[in-house]
């Protein structure tokens, strides 16, 4: 019976520590022919956004195939809307002037509906 327990112990925590390590996740998202493809995605790869900290413009480069329908919005640090008009440069690349804005950090929400892209990036201005 004590071995009957022990190989149940053994078996139990054996299994518990199998199901507690992390697996990779595949994200999933709608590709150019609307499709769901499932392949992982490097988010850092896909946007670039510089100088940071920003002094007059915040340049943001796409480089995703993927982002077709982008959107931008900015908050400051406690959450307020701050409005905000991107200039398109390219095909996949923007500006955006922050002259106006305080020395501060705000937050960039860079959205693709098409993609169900999301990502907020952090950035200075001085």
């Amino acid at each position: 019976m004590r071995r009957l327990l022990l190989l149940f112990t053994i078996l139990l925590l054996a299994t518990s520590i199998g199901f507690s390590q992390e697996s990779k996740q595949v994200e999933g998202y709608i590709g150019e022919n609307n499709d769901l493809t499932h392949r992982s995605l490097d988010l850092e790869q896909i946007v670039e956004i510089y100088p940071n900290p920003a002094i007059d413009y915040l340049n943001i480069n796409l480089k995703s195939k993927d982002l077709v329908q982008v959107e931008f919005e900015v908050y400051d640090i406690i959450g307020n809307a701050i409005k905000v008009t991107p200039e398109k440069l390219s095909e996949k690349r923007y500006r955006v002037s922050v002259s106006e804005l305080h020395a501060g950090y705000y937050m960039l929400i860079i959205r693709d509906p098409y993609s169900r892209y999301r990502r907020i990036f952090k950035f200075g201005k001085r």
